[in-house]
């Protein structure tokens, strides 16, 4: 039987339940508890021979690796007796004088067995047979599964001995012990790190835990649910780890020093040289990783490298490692690596230049790009430092500003780059040092004057330069991709529509469009074809650009993450919700900087599927928990967007603009259009541009009279769409906003544009049964909010006719949608279900 462990008083566990059971039953002989170390086998264990009616063991057994190689070494302190204990006769037959000699009850005495995975063979065959003769109650502990083929794992086969797996914590059993010891709440992205950190092993998640409060790693970034409110707990991570300290130190040397000779080099391989493939493991140290993974230390990842399941035990193992063992361990595994003909990783890259290897600069400065293209600026920093690629080379500079951007720090990259541009000879260098330096003052929030001053250091250069035909050149593709960023701020700050559709498309289709600039291009063009309503259009770009980014390209790993964005954007306000929870879950990462880095942007997204779908509610909660993120890592200055879509989340329920405003204005400044964000790793705030999708929001916070909101038809849209004063003019009559929702649906791309054109239709105004209809084929579709109000207008129409029981079928239609979907009703629908209990729904209900 498994059970996953969750953090609960012991006696209120299944496995607590199901030990005290097997104790007590006449027809079962003993039991296996098993699974990782840490995971409360022996408080488990403890907490039920604790139990009054439970008697005290009659024997305790410690097994070792060491009497792992000896007969009956575990019993040997109950044979001292014996001469010789080659004869199992006579070895059963003191055993059975022991017994006799106790003081027990009716049942048989209890035999525990600590660290059975050592327990040697001519024990389990001494055990086995006690309990198949019913002599004692076994208990035996242990790390992982017992040998297939020793007889006392037999025993499991018959169902004589019971099996109990003590599984990991589950994500809830992390929060609840998570929050046990911080005292607050935990976003959701803080519980995915310390799973992910833990391996959801308890006793590395309260280490963990306690070491991040200790070092004020974990933070409470408490938020105002309203104006005049308390502020609400919300622990997160200010960086990814904290530093190894007593606590974990400790932790680890205990469970390090239980280990066999083989295990905690095969584990201290994968601490030092990260995830490693099974043929180098078995090359390098025999098959002694095949015992951890069977204790669950290790796990196979996606793609079948082995790695440790808990991070920070890698992370920590690593930590305390001696340089000379790292120098004697790196000396073996090179050599069965190059054996293999296997590439170095860039944390193997690291260990060998902290062991002072050969190896060569060009390998080096792919290793902290690779480490840049998977998120890991930390190892990137590292090795840059370690290697001191900067001084090496002008395409190690470039390395290190790219570095510099990932871990925040803006102000540095500036300055770096700057450097370069006004030292290195190579045109090449130059192009991509301005347009990365271009990309750094987009995300300071420069202006176009600060732009301009960056093809002035361009025409500079080229001039002086010997190699005058070589810059000639390169001018093309610069003057493009500069003319392409200026067209990106631009935009973003006070454009839309056809006419900047039409600059993009020009600068796109330009015979100069470099690789990278592409992707800046159908970034944009996805914005703005979104605004738009033609989200269909807008969902193409953004998998070309995904296309071209999971390419071959050079840095344009970079977008990544900007792309999968727009891509799941575009499917939400398209109504693919399916898709888009499918198209996320694909390509989410499982590593720790992944989940740090992503967080914010997949609970935006999170947030605004639930507002579209009427969990207005949930949207609020999710929103407040982007927007902490984004406080601390912002990496697509997304934080003013998050901003607004809470803000636009609360107005169209509450509709009373500003009713939060004094809160937003904590976070943003009383002008509502900056925010101070601190990035991950730096400590240098920077001004986040208020970009095209926050501006279409905020057009749609100040509702549907705004001019500005008719530049953004697609938030248009959506203002009308959750308009309460739409909904209760057209069941009065009035189908002036009605017919503004229709006509501007009528125009657009997607599922959902169908659906609410449908919803808008004059066909519909009042025909109960096809409101009915259309809410059916609405909620198939995932669109709630619309299936409520259809319901919601259905009914009305219903009760004005005086069909009490049509009336009461639809209303209870939308109770239960309400209730299954936790959708939170807005004014007319609650009004709605209140007026038809009143009028119709006692006949029926």
């Amino acid at each position: 039987m498994i059970y996953p462990a969750r953090r609960k008083q012991p006696h209120e566990t299944p496995e607590f339940a199901e030990l005290l059971k097997v104790l007590q039953s006449p027809r079962q002989g003993g039991v296996l508890v098993i699974g990782s170390p840490g995971t409360g086998k022996t408080r488990l264990v403890r907490s039920v021979l604790a139990q009054p009616e439970i008697a005290t063991p009659m024997m305790r057994l410690h097994c070792s690796s060491t009497l792992s190689k000896m007969p009956y070494g575990a019993l040997s302190p109950y044979l001292s007796t014996l001469e010789r204990t080659e004869d199992p006769v006579q070895v059963l037959r003191e055993i059975h004088t022991l017994i006799a000699s106790t003081e027990t009850s009716q049942t048989p005495p209890i035999v525990v067995v600590e660290d059975a995975q050592f327990l040697d063979a001519e024990t389990s065959f001494a055990l086995s047979m006690l309990v198949e003769n019913a002599a004692i109650k076994l208990i035996a502990i242990g790390a992982g599964r017992i040998e297939g083929d020793s007889t006392l794992f037999s025993l499991t086969e018959t169902g004589l001995v019971v099996t109990i797996v003590v599984q990991p914590l589950d994500t809830e059993g992390v929060r609840a012990l998570a929050q046990d010891l911080t005292g607050g709440e935990l976003t959701d992205g803080t519980v995915e790190v310390i799973r992910a950190m833990s391996g959801g092993n308890p006793s590395f998640v309260t280490a963990f835990v306690r070491s991040s409060l200790d070092q004020g790693v974990l933070v409470d970034a408490a938020e105002p649910l309203a104006a005049g409110t308390e502020t609400r707990s919300r622990w997160m991570f200010a960086r990814m780890a904290p530093e190894p300290d007593e606590e974990l130190i400790d932790l680890v040397r205990e469970m390090h020093s239980y280990l066999p000779v083989g295990q905690q080099r095969a584990l201290e391989v994968l601490a030092l040289g990260g995830s490693q493939p099974r043929a180098l493991l078995a090359a390098c140290g025999g098959g002694h990783y095949r015992h951890l993974i069977e204790a669950g230390i290790l796990v196979a990842d996606r793609a079948g490298l082995i790695q440790i399941r808990a991070e920070i035990h890698g992370s920590v193992l690593r930590h305390i490692t001696a340089p000379g063992r790292s120098l004697e361990l790196h000396t073996q595994w090179n050599e069965c690596r190059q054996t293999l003909k296997l590439p170095l990783t860039p944390i193997q890259v690291l260990w060998g230049l902290e062991v002072s290897a050969d190896i060569p600069d060009e390998v080096v400065l792919q290793a902290a790009t690779q480490a840049n293209s998977d998120l890991d600026y930390q190892l990137a920093w590292k090795i840059c430092a370690v290697a001191g690629v900067s001084s090496s080379s002008d395409g190690g500079i470039l390395t290190e500003s790219w570095t510099l951007l990932g871990l925040g720090r803006y102000y540095s990259a500036r300055a770096t780059l700057t450097r370069l541009a006004e030292r290195t000879e190579d045109p090449t260098v130059l192009q991509q040092a301005l347009n990365l330096l271009a990309k750094t003052l987009l995300l300071l929030g420069a202006s176009n004057q600060e732009l301009d001053y960056l093809d002035e250091i361009w025409d500079r250069r080229s001039g002086e330069a010997h190699n005058r035909a070589a810059f000639a050149l390169q001018n093309d593709q610069y003057r493009h991709t500069s003319s392409l960023l200026k067209t990106w701020r631009r935009t973003n700050n006070s454009g839309s529509g056809e006419r900047c559709i039409q600059k993009v498309h020009s600068l796109l289709d330009g015979s100069e469009a470099a690789s990278e600039g592409r992707v800046v291009a159908l970034i944009l063009l996805t914005d703005l074809y979104s605004v738009e309503g033609k989200t269909e259009t807008a969902l193409e770009l953004a998998k070309q650009a995904m296309r071209e980014v999971e390419g071959a390209v050079p840095n344009s790993n970079k977008y990544a993450l900007h792309v999968r964005f727009r891509i799941a954007w575009s499917l939400l306000f398209a109504g693919r919700y399916t898709e888009a929870e499918e198209f996320l879950a694909k390509r989410r990462g499982t590593s720790v900087r992944r989940l740090l880095y992503e967080h914010g942007t997949l609970a935006l997204l999170e947030g605004l599927r639930q507002l579209l779908q009427g969990k207005t509610e949930l949207a609020h909660q999710t929103f407040l928990d982007s927007i902490s993120e984004f406080k601390l890592r912002d990496p697509l200055q997304l934080l003013s967007l998050a901003l607004a879509m809470y803000e636009f989340s609360v107005t169209p329920v509450s509709m009373r603009l500003g009713e939060n405003r004094t809160m937003l204005d904590g976070l943003v400044g009383s002008d509502g259009q900056e925010a101070l964000t601190q990035s991950a790793g730096g400590k240098e705030p920077t001004a986040s541009p208020r970009f095209l999708l926050e501006r279409a929001v905020s057009a749609g916070i100040a509702g549907s009279e705004s001019e500005e909101l008719i530049s953004y038809p697609l938030i248009a849209r959506e203002v009308l769409a959750m308009s309460v004063s739409r909904i209760e003019k057209v069941t009065r009559g009035s189908t002036a906003q009605n017919d503004m929702l229709f006509n501007l649906s009528a125009e657009m791309e997607g599922p959902r544009a169908a659906i609410l054109t449908r919803l808008a239709a004059p066909t519909l105004v009042g025909d109960p049964i096809a409101l009915h209809e259309h809410a059916v084929r609405a909620a198939e579709a995932g669109e709630y909010r619309v299936a409520a109000e259809a319901l919601a207008r259905a009914a009305r129409i219903y009760s004005t006719q005086g069909d009490a029981r049509a009336c009461g079928a639809v209303l209870r239609e939308l109770k239960e949608l309400v209730h299954e979907h936790q959708l939170t009703p807005d004014t007319f629908v609650a009004q709605t279900l209140s007026l038809a209990e009143l009028t119709c729904g006692r006949m029926v209900l």
